[in-house]
């Protein structure tokens, strides 16, 4: 089992919030797989996800969700933030929208 995936299973996690404003990442397409996460609880419906970016890593980020994420423009994956506070926002309404979803007849 792969390690994201297990910690997930095992913590029943509800979202992701991964903060990368430190990360020093200049290009690799490895970093992609974070990105691509899957729910452990119902592969059918992905967890809701934000990425904090930092200065350091935005250019090698902003190429990589392009290039090979297939946006036309990076900021329209809607999981990048730039502060922890819109993530977290982020994350709370869509959480909020999937209970909903669930209780809906």
């Amino acid at each position: 089992m792969r390690p994201a995936f297990w910690v997930l299973h095992t913590t029943s996690a509800s979202a992701i919030l991964l903060d990368y404003t430190e990360l020093d990442y200049q290009w690799g397409d490895d970093l992609m797989l974070t990105f691509q996460i899957d729910n452990p609880h119902n592969p059918s419906r992905a967890l809701p996800l934000a990425v904090i970016v930092g200065a350091k890593c935005q250019a090698a980020i902003k190429s990589l969700l392009e290039a090979d994420g297939g946006f036309k423009s990076w900021l329209d994956a809607g999981f990048v933030f730039f502060d922890k506070t819109s993530a977290v926002d982020h994350l709370l309404i869509t959480m909020t929208d999937l209970a909903d979803g669930l209780r809906s007849p």
